[in-house]
Parts: structure tokens; C-alpha cells; sequence
């Protein structure tokens, strides 16, 4: 499955590969969508350290829900959120009889970013945590914990763009009915 991501009518992320491979489990194949659903998220939580204590979730949400034509009938779920100043994707493999347990071996998903964004990120070495402050290209094939793009053609100074002018494609030759369209996460 390929997916990209545009921010007010500018490719930030081309298409890329959305892929797990698992030890114990045959990967998904022949996915259909068979569902989609959104949401508002507006909601607070409690940090253990930070700046703040309390801190805002705020953010439009869309799961797309995927099930195997044929064989096992597995099913996943990708849950995007898109947020006034970023976005964030996740898989949930719901309770099924097919899948039991699953041990991941490999996420392969890809970020094809569009341009050389600055990058800000961190990664834990040893019992300290590193910041790192680059570009893309400069940060290489490193692991990070946590990572933050500004996009170079200055898409994040707009201090007034929303998560509705974010659109998400997904795309899979293997699909047979229609994906749900750009609008489903704004």
C-alpha cells in the first residue's frame, strides 16, 4: 500500500510505502477497504516531566479500516490524525480469531519527504537523550525516538493553517472498492 501526504495543495511526503513484516504471521495481502470513520479528538493528559503538566490532543482523526479479500480475512486499521501544526499515523490490528498474538519484526514504512526539510530529533544513547538539529539528508538513516519536520518551502510558519487544509492519498492496486477520498481526514 503507497501513500502521500499534501499541506495546502504542496506534496510534503511522495508516495511511499506503508508495510509491516511480522516473525509469526503471514504479511497482509489483497487488502480492501471496508470502512472508514472520523472523528474530532479534543482532550487532555497529565505528563510525567515536561513544561507543563497538562497537555492538549487536539486533532481530526480518520481510520481507515482494511480487511484481506481472500484467505484469512485479517484486518488492520490505519488511524491518521491530523493536527493544526503536524500529523501522525499508526497501525491497530483489532481483536480477530484469526490473529492470536503477532510479533513484529520489521515496520518498512516509508517517508519520502519531497524536499530537504530541517529536522529536529531525538535519540537516546546510553542513559542520555541526543537533540539533534539538521537537515534530512544530513540526519541520514539514524533511529530516532521522536522527530519534527519544518517543511522548506515555509508551509509551517503559517501560524493560521488547520488541520483541514491537510489531505492524505492512499493508494493500492489490490484495493477493489474506491478509497475514501483526500476529505476524509480534514
Amino acid at each position: 500500500m503507497i501513500y502521500d501526504v499534501e499541506y495546502n495543495e504542496a506534496d510534503l511526503i511522495d508516495s511511499s510505502l506503508l508495510k509491516l513484516e511480522f516473525n509469526n504471521i503471514d504479511q497482509f495481502s489483497g487488502l480492501q477497504v471496508v470502512g472508514t470513520s472520523t472523528r474530532s479528538v479534543d482532550e487532555t493528559w497529565n505528563r510525567v516531566w515536561g513544561k507543563s503538566k497538562s497537555v492538549r490532543n487536539h486533532c481530526n482523526e480518520s481510520i481507515l479500516s482494511l480487511q484481506e479479500k481472500e484467505g484469512q480475512m485479517r484486518k488492520i486499521n490505519i488511524v491518521f490524525r491530523a493536527y493544526d501544526d503536524g500529523i501522525a499515523f499508526r497501525y491497530h490490528i483489532p481483536e480477530q480469531d484469526n490473529i492470536t498474538d503477532f510479533e513484529l519484526s520489521r515496520d518498512e514504512t516509508q517517508f519520502r519527504f519531497t524536499d530537504d526539510h530541517t529536522v529536529w530529533a531525538t535519540r537516546w544513547n546510553s542513559l542520555r537523550m541526543n537533540l539533534l538539529h539538521s537537515s534530512i539528508n544530513q540526519a541520514g538513516k539514524l533511529k530516532y525516538l521522536w522527530i519534527q519536520i519544518k517543511p522548506t518551502n515555509g508551509l509551517a510558519d503559517n501560524r493560521t493553517a488547520t488541520s483541514t487544509n491537510i489531505s492524505w492519498t492512499i493508494l493500492n492496486d489490490t484495493i477493489e472498492s474506491e478509497p475514501p477520498s483526500t476529505d476524509a481526514i480534514r
